[in-house]
């Protein structure tokens, strides 16, 4: 009989520690505003001068008050997933109507074609043509793991001749290193995509959306 109740006790304190794990993990996860606010804007700060350093383009009105910044991987199945799923679906009309501002940096993690794919995204937005990264970005997303090659996927952009030869030309000769220890240096990255609003780390994509319309508020 003691047995018997001895089992039983711990079973009921198993249970209600598992109880007590699932309500902490849920409420986490409803309760992304609570990384504090001088830890964000911190890391917000941190992330613009970088931004600005490396000559990142930024979509967006830059009056915005919203930040969004993407570390992403133009070859990681994820990141394509993450790009229409949800920046193309709801979030570029915020971009568009100049309600936040977007930022997306290359972080090679598939494999060394990925970093082949960073070198010429930084080509370009060392030219300052915000149109072509917009296209390369999408046509990669599309095409990159056919391709497997950035040029081949830059001849998929509707650009004329000369362009397309002066950014190619710039690309072979460029001597444009990777930034991956950088950022996971500075900013602890790791994998991608890995998504933040006014610096506050988005850890699970489908509260993206709550989050920067908060933020917009």
């Amino acid at each position: 009989m003691r047995k018997k109740y001895t089992t039983l006790l711990v079973f009921s304190i198993l249970l209600i520690m598992l109880i007590g794990i699932s309500f902490y993990f849920l409420y986490s996860n409803n309760k992304p505003e609570e990384q504090s606010q001088s830890s964000s804007n911190t890391l917000l700060q941190q992330q613009k001068e970088f931004i600005r350093d490396n000559n990142y383009i930024t979509e967006g009105s830059m009056k915005s008050k919203v930040h969004v910044v993407v570390f992403t991987d133009y070859r990681c199945s994820h990141c394509s997933n993450y790009y229409y799923n949800q920046k193309l679906s709801w979030l570029q009309k915020y971009i568009d109507t100049g309600k936040v501002k977007y930022t997306e940096i290359p972080f090679p993690v598939i494999d060394k074609e990925s970093n082949n794919y960073e070198k010429m995204a930084r080509v370009i937005q060392t030219r300052n043509d915000s149109k072509t990264l917009i296209e390369f970005t999408k046509k990669s997303y599309q095409s990159s793991s056919i391709d497997n090659n950035p040029i081949k996927t830059l001849k998929r952009v509707n650009l004329n001749s000369k362009t397309f030869h002066d950014i190619t030309n710039e690309y072979k000769s460029s001597n444009i290193k990777s930034n991956k220890s950088e950022i996971q240096d500075k900013f602890d990255i790791t994998s991608t995509p890995t998504v933040f609003v006014n610096g506050r780390f988005v850890r699970d994509i489908d509260f993206m959306k709550k989050m920067v319309e908060e933020e917009i508020k």
